[in-house]
């Protein structure tokens, strides 16, 4: 027993510093997306680099990653990079969630989800509802959470292949062990466990095995609960993967105390106390001690007991104290927000200024062309550039009212191409035989009233003199003929 222990602590101090180098990468990751961002000179360019240095920092430094993140969401939105806004906003919900602002985090995530709708994107939404379903889930929404999980997984059903219904199903088995469901839980954690076995996908193996741990313990089911731990935990060893490493070492530290092997308890309960420490998980090193407190007095051993009982209020106060230090952050942070919505909501009174002004000027330019059209026709200008005029004006005009008309058509059919296309087809029905009668009567009233001269007179004119040819050519073909009847 003592060799598998050392064995096993120095397993865990291998990992421990494989960690180590996992954060110092993360960190060498960042410095060199900083360093490659000041050579990127395209603007879409920066917002994808900015979001990895989002989630490059989000783990060690949240307050540095939510800085990039909200710089990435203001130059997305200059930019009008529809997608990159979705995701920027995806990174800060994560970080928030992160950070514990729940409230704040489901807001954006609400944000993506509309776009994502927008740009009709099924991988889109299923992620942003699989992420809401996350927050519901924090906020113990139970009920709300899971419906979002089940409308990810219902998106993402053609792609059976797709990672969502992996995280789906672990994170529905979630909700359902909080809701004390234990048939439930296990069923969504067995779905996990086997979409992860068919694609050789350890990690996640190892990830659903936890949760499947955990069932078990709330069914006092010891012996297998400690084996599916110690499988589990070699998983997320590999993978270094912390929190679920605390969440392991604190399960067999219950397992092997309920199986009166309390040597191993203690053991294990350290290993978690030391990771939870090291890698500050205040919320894991609480349950640790609170642990830690009730195995020491369950000995008499009450020394060690009121030491870890003090440990564990402490770190209710830093909790607490934790609390208050996310409000204010929060307030430094809606105060961002804040700023970017003044940001787009002065881009949007921007473009809607420039549209009245092409609005006004186009309302303008129609009267100045009927204008322009009429002076010419007083003037001894030639038929076929008034005629050129006024067709061009009629033009302008019928084409405005059907830009007008364009969005109201769009709200009325909610964007129906079908709908849209019917009805613009009615609208073109009854504006092009319009357009013809009116294109011939003011062509008539531009030339008939405003140059007569050169309008009916013009035209009678022309008539008669095609009357008077035409009798020539008549008397012409009757003289031939009766000097052919002679010459018989």
């Amino acid at each position: 027993m003592h060799f598998g222990k050392f064995s096993f602590l120095l397993f865990i101090f291998c990992a421990n510093l494989s960690c180590s180098y996992r954060l110092n990468a993360q960190r060498q990751l960042a410095d060199s997306l900083i360093r490659a961002l000041t050579e990127i000179r395209e603007d879409t360019q920066q917002v994808i680099v900015m979001r990895n240095i989002s989630f490059a920092m989000y783990r060690y430094h949240p307050d540095s990653a939510l800085l990039w993140a909200n710089s990435g969401l203001r130059k997305a939105t200059r930019i009008k990079d529809v997608k990159g806004i979705s995701n920027m906003n995806e990174v800060l919900g994560i970080i928030l969630t992160r950070m514990g602002q729940y409230d704040k985090a489901l807001e954006f995530y609400l944000k993506t989800l509309q776009i994502e709708e927008q740009l009709e994107s099924t991988s889109g939404m299923a992620s942003a509802h699989n992420n809401i379903g996350i927050v519901y889930t924090y906020l113990k929404d139970y009920d709300n959470a899971i419906h979002s999980y089940r409308t990810a997984d219902s998106l993402s059903a053609v792609d059976k292949t797709d990672l969502i219904h992996y995280n789906v199903w672990l994170n529905i088995g979630e909700v359902y062990e909080k809701k004390g469901r234990d048939d439930s839980a296990i069923h969504f954690y067995t779905r996990a466990k086997k979409w992860a076995s068919d694609y050789r996908d350890d990690y996640r193996y190892g990830k659903a095995l936890l949760g499947i741990g955990n069932v078990q313990i709330r069914g006092m089911a010891w012996a297998a609960a400690q084996k599916t731990y110690a499988l589990g935990l070699n998983e997320m060893l590999r993978e270094n993967d912390e929190d679920m490493m605390c969440e392991a070492y604190l399960g067999l530290a219950k397992t092997h105390e309920a199986l009166g092997q309390a040597d191993s308890a203690l053991f294990f309960a350290r290993n978690a106390l030391f990771l939870a420490r090291k890698l500050a998980f205040l919320s894991r090193e609480q349950d640790v001690t609170h642990f830690l407190a009730s195995f020491f007095a369950g000995r008499q051993r009450m020394d060690s007991a009121y030491y870890y009982q003090g440990i564990e209020f402490q770190l209710k106060d830093s909790l607490l104290g934790m609390e208050q230090l996310r409000m204010t952050q929060q307030m430094t942070f809606n105060e961002s927000l804040r700023q970017v919505e003044l940001q787009e909501n002065m881009l949007k009174e921007k473009e809607e200024r420039r549209q009245q002004l092409q609005h006004i000027f186009i309302l303008m330019f129609i009267p100045s062309m009927f204008l322009v059209t009429i002076l010419l026709a007083r003037r001894r200008v030639s038929l076929s550039v008034i005629k050129f005029l006024g067709i061009l004006s009629l033009l302008f005009f019928f084409e405005y009212i059907t830009l007008l008309m364009h969005p109201v058509v769009q709200r009325i059919t909610h964007h129906t191409p079908i709908f849209e296309i019917l009805i613009f087809v009615g609208i073109a029905a009854i504006l092009i035989p319009t357009h013809h009668k009116i294109e011939h009567w003011l062509i008539e009233l531009f030339v008939e009233r405003i140059h007569p001269s050169r309008g009916a007179g013009h035209l009678h004119h022309e008539k008669t003199k095609e009357q008077v040819d035409n009798h020539v050519v008549e008397q012409t073909e009757n003289s031939e003929g009766i000097s052919q009847k002679n010459e018989e």
